[in-house]
């Protein structure tokens, strides 16, 4: 979480020239522009954490209203994924879901449209989780519509 007393460290900067905390966080953002996607990196979210406290929060990614990603890092750490797991449950309590993307899913040849899907399948089970029975509105199928033609083009390009 940013601070005024000792101010984060941000030593990753891709081409986009914007600076991120981690290898990782760069690569997923140099994707999400190659495909043209819209992000807030770092937003600020507001949450009531498991002790009722009101705190600000700093997803790494927030790429649709009520959906967020977090790139995780230190996965080996038995207290890092007790407090990564924790700070998921607080987040779905608020109407958020999170795309937990670890190191090993931003590996490999595929790695792009494997990503791609998987967020593709939490905005469709979003609107089916928080939109009922109602409509999707002409934003949300177009955007869905995006999503659906990009997984597309990145399958024919690898073919």
């Amino acid at each position: 979480m940013p601070s005024s007393i000792n101010p984060p460290r941000y030593l990753f900067r891709p081409k986009a020239r914007q600076a991120f905390r981690s290898k990782g966080e760069a690569k997923v953002a140099r994707f999400l522009k190659k495909i043209g996607f819209d992000y807030l990196y770092e937003p600020a979210i507001s949450v009531m954490d498991d002790y009722g406290l009101d705190r600000i929060w700093h997803p790494d990614f927030q790429i649709a209203p009520h959906l967020l990603l977090e790139v995780c890092g230190m996965t080996g750490d038995s207290r890092y994924t007790a407090a990564l797991e924790r700070k998921l449950k607080v987040y779905e309590r608020h109407g958020y879901m999170v795309i937990a993307v670890k190191p090993h899913m931003i590996r490999g040849k595929h790695w792009e449209t494997r990503l791609l899907k998987m967020i593709h399948l939490f905005m469709s089970n979003w609107f089916q989780r928080y939109a009922g029975g109602f409509r999707k509105s002409h934003e949300q199928e177009l955007l869905m519509g995006k999503l659906k033609s990009r997984i597309r083009n990145l399958n024919s390009k690898r073919g």
